[in-house]
């Protein structure tokens, strides 16, 4: 297996020439890269593409959107204070935020201007 990939030295450029993937495909990724595209959506926001990772690094451009709803699995009580730990963000050196967790990997189905991710309960522990 590759080691890990050094998000801090990625280049947008470079991220916003990966594959694209299928439109109907449902994936899932160890953590996403948001990357601004310099370009403007039609309702006036920034398009964003996202970019699917795995364990070695980016794979996949997942997508082109204006906005993101992450969408919570169920939960109760001390679940819902547990769940904003778990889920992180940083940001690369060409200005690209990361979302990773050790708990949840990120689900992305079709990717319209408003794009739902999925967050699901993982069993790989780091």
């Amino acid at each position: 297996m590759m080691s890990k990939c050094d998000y801090t030295k990625l280049k947008r450029e470079d991220l916003l020439k990966l594959p694209l993937k299928p439109f109907t495909e449902i994936n899932t990724y160890d953590c996403l890269l948001i990357v601004p595209t310099r370009r403007k959506h039609d309702s006036g926001w920034r398009l964003i593409a996202i970019i699917g990772c795995d364990k070695t690094g980016p794979i996949e451009i997942a997508g082109y959107c204006d906005d993101i709803h992450f969408v919570l699995p169920n939960l109760s009580g001390d679940e819902i204070y547990r769940y904003m730990h778990d889920i992180r963000c940083d940001m690369t050196l060409s200005n690209c935020i990361r979302f990773w967790s050790n708990v949840y990997t990120f689900e992305i189905g079709c990717v319209c201007s408003s794009t739902d991710v999925n967050l699901i309960k993982s069993n790989q522990n780091e």
